[in-house]
């Protein structure tokens, strides 16, 4: 029996920065990149970050692949280090049994990964923008499908998405922009068809909830509720 675990997920993510100049001892300036997000399947769920450290980011930007380091970090406390590569557009994370495999489009990288005992799932990272906080909210859609979602939000409401639908299986993956011409608006289009909107959602004034509706453009349709609470572990 499927479980949405995916529920259960840590609300708030505040994870490095991007672009966040330093120095090393050395003097030698170093440019921080990381990027946080959430992961899910039939089985397991928690957070995900990675990220790396580089000096001369504009020397680093030119080099190809990149080193990356991170974690995952499961809602029951279990935590696996990750380590891996980002090859121009293209993630490879790998650790603990487990894989991770993704394309970046723009400030989100979304993708699939698998696991011990034939586990597969789909994961979504945000790059963090300096200084900034990542919101994730959890919730539930129904009409004619169901299931549940992840939604991580920065505050220009860009962010990635993983829906569970409740036939299970590893879920699929979107990603979230702002609706053009509003200030609360969310508009959310599935990596499988991306220019193709199939929900839209306000978020509350708080930015801790969001509702909406969705219609895959192919007769089902529903409605969906999200918030930053329903991510807390009870």
């Amino acid at each position: 029996m499927r479980l949405p675990l995916i529920l259960s997920l840590v609300s708030v993510v505040l994870v490095g920065a991007c672009g966040d100049d330093s120095n090393d001892d050395d003097g030698t300036p170093t440019t921080s990149v990381e990027y946080a997000g959430v992961f899910g399947s039939a089985a397991n769920a928690g957070r995900l970050a990675f990220g790396t450290e580089f000096a001369n980011v504009r020397g680093a930007a030119l080099r190809a692949p990149i080193d990356l380091t991170g974690t995952m970090d499961f809602i029951n406390g279990t935590t696996v280090s990750l380590s891996g590569t980002l090859d121009g557009s293209a993630l490879i994370l790998t650790g603990g049994g487990y894989e991770f495999t993704g394309t970046a489009v723009g400030d989100v990288i979304n993708g699939t990964f698998t696991g011990p005992d034939g586990e597969t799932g789909s994961f979504s990272a945000t790059l963090i923008p300096d200084g900034i906080a990542i919101v994730t909210m959890c919730g539930s859609f129904s009409g004619d499908d169901s299931g549940v979602f992840s939604l991580s939000l920065d505050p220009d409401r860009n962010g990635g998405v993983i829906v569970v639908p409740d036939d299970g299986g590893p879920g699929v993956t979107g990603v979230a922009r702002p609706k053009s011409g509003t200030t609360d608006q969310v508009e959310v289009l599935p990596d499988a068809l991306p220019s193709f909107v199939i929900a839209t959602g306000t978020v509350s004034s708080g930015f801790n909830s969001i509702a909406g509706t969705w219609d895959d453009g192919q007769g089902s349709s529903g409605s969906f509720t999200g918030s930053v609470d329903a991510c807390i572990p009870s």
